[in-house]
């Protein structure tokens, strides 16, 4: 199979309904949580601070997570353990050297950050 193709069907993957685990599993491995499920609030906080540019994404929807990868690991060895971990993520390097994972169709990602304690639903 070509890789085009390969790219072509990873971009069909979903998560819908899947029982992972990527706070154990890829805690397991070195990587830090640092932020997963956000309110719309908070994502606005973050746009309005230049920090994201999406409006909404895969925070909100909570198909996102974001992770500081072990240390002394580089940011493409990172991106290459978490996508051979959970094959058709998407995966790219993020704020202040954390790395943003998105699993398609999850919505199940935790409130690491406490969002909605402390920007509300």
């Amino acid at each position: 199979m070509k890789s085009q193709e390969v790219r072509r069907l990873l971009r069909l993957v979903t998560f819908k309904g899947s029982n992972i685990n990527p706070i154990k599993d890829l805690g397991a491995l070195g990587f830090n949580p640092t932020s997963g499920f956000r309110t719309q609030k908070h994502q606005d906080s973050l746009r309005a601070q230049g920090l994201t540019q999406t409006k909404t994404g895969s925070h909100p929807a909570g198909d996102g997570l974001d992770f500081m990868p072990p240390k002394g690991m580089k940011m493409s060895e990172a991106i290459a353990l978490v996508k051979r971990t959970y094959p058709g993520t998407r995966v790219a390097a993020s704020n202040k050297g954390a790395l943003h994972i998105t699993f398609p169709g999850w919505g199940k990602a935790p409130d690491v950050s406490r969002s909605r304690e402390r920007y509300g639903d």
